[in-house]
């Protein structure tokens, strides 16, 4: 006597589009991620502050690094007072809530910081400033 035995078809999942997904998710993070990391890489030796809340997710931000010997980069490029000023302008004209993060090092003078720009983002009618400082603990 002869057995028969069938194999059922089409009871698998097809998995394809998830893993897709999961692709495309994993490439839009990796490239968010370093563009995030670009101006936080830089080598600046933060201030301490006890008080402060944790940076939060904002709409936009421009972040403005201050290095020791004075020199104030933006998007990892050297820029001038009146550079930094169009900066700020057009970043306002695009979208009015725009803060703008000092990362100050610890030895820039307060020329740099207070008398351009703290006050370029006054003259660009910037109303939300934040300051990066480390923990101490």
């Amino acid at each position: 006597m002869k057995l028969r035995v069938e194999e059922e078809e089409g009871l698998g999942i097809n998995l394809t589009p998830m893993i897709d997904v999961v692709f495309l998710l994993i490439i839009f993070f990796m490239v968010t991620t370093t563009f995030i990391q670009l101006e936080k890489e830089m080598s600046i030796q933060l201030p301490e502050a006890q008080s402060g809340d944790a940076a939060g997710d904002k709409v936009r931000e421009v972040i403005v690094n201050v290095l020791a010997e004075g020199r104030i980069v933006v998007n990892q490029q050297d820029v001038s007072a009146d550079q930094l000023l169009k900066m700020l302008r057009s970043a306002r004209a695009q979208n009015p809530e725009v803060e703008v993060v000092i990362r100050s090092d610890g030895a820039a003078t307060a020329q740099t910081l207070i008398g351009v720009v703290l006050d370029k983002c006054q003259v660009a009618e910037i109303d939300s400033i934040a300051f990066n400082v480390r923990d101490p603990r």
